[in-house]
């Protein structure tokens, strides 16, 4: 499953896989390492074969351990805090109601 993270509130969003995931956290190989006790904006995409514009699972979390890793990319494990599911004609909404820009879909 593919997700996009960034340290809170920041510009640019990264790419990642998710290695593993759970209602309390998700262990994913980062594009960039985050330092441990930093929050973290992640947005999780649900695709699928049938699905137009795919919704997100938008979550706000803390990077609570990095996994040494010998190879790129880095694998960091977030604890999620906070999670909305965000519908494709949503995402406007919950960027105007909350500090998040849901709609930035630049990825570096």
């Amino acid at each position: 499953m593919t997700l996009r993270y960034r340290p809170a509130g920041q510009g640019n969003w990264k790419k990642g896989t998710v290695e593993n995931i759970s209602r309390s956290g998700v262990l994913f190989r980062a594009q960039e390492e985050v330092a441990v006790q930093t929050a973290v904006d992640i947005a999780l995409v649900l695709e699928g074969p049938q699905i137009e514009e795919a919704p997100e699972v938008v979550c706000w979390g803390v990077i609570v351990r990095q996994e040494p890793t010998e190879q790129d990319p880095a694998l960091l494990a977030a604890k999620i805090v906070h999670y909305d599911f965000v519908r494709p004609g949503d995402r406007e909404l919950l960027a105007a109601a909350i500090p998040l820009a849901t709609g930035d879909r630049r990825v570096n």
